[in-house]
């Protein structure tokens, strides 16, 4: 409101100081409307930047859903499978839950995790080596 308030007296002073209440409430509703339709374009532009991402990129809920779906799977698999004894059982589970969450990049995580000692580098030499496990 202070703002609006200084636009007037701006305005009141750029005419002589020679505004009547009447005027200055008239003048004070100009300022609030052209402030209402600059927010309005804002929002406008706002949305048309919020589809266009949505366009470009997927809505933000399809990518949850999708994740959601991931979770619920690796879930299914460790509540209906990790109480089978035996470590080779328990080594399948991880393996299985390892395939979902990571998809078309479960190879690349498995030539990380056996020939790196240091996170995004790949060295030459089989440092350790990915259990796949035996299905029960």
């Amino acid at each position: 409101m202070n703002e609006i308030n200084e636009q007037i007296k701006i305005m009141t002073e750029a005419c002589g100081g020679k505004l009547n209440p009447s005027q200055l409430l008239q003048k004070q509703n100009e300022i609030l409307m052209n402030e209402c339709v600059r927010f309005s374009l804002a929002n406008k532009e706002l949305k048309k930047e919020n589809n266009e991402l949505s366009g470009k990129n997927g809505s933000l809920y399809k990518m949850w859903e999708e994740n959601e779906k991931i979770i619920d799977k690796a879930e299914f698999m460790i509540i209906h499978n990790s109480q089978i004894g035996g470590d080779h059982h328990k080594a399948w589970v991880l393996d299985q839950v390892m395939r979902i969450t990571k998809g078309d990049k479960y190879d690349n995580f498995v030539r990380h995790y056996e020939y790196s000692e240091i996170p995004g580098k790949i060295g030459t030499e089989k440092i350790y080596s990915w259990d796949e496990g035996i299905s029960p």
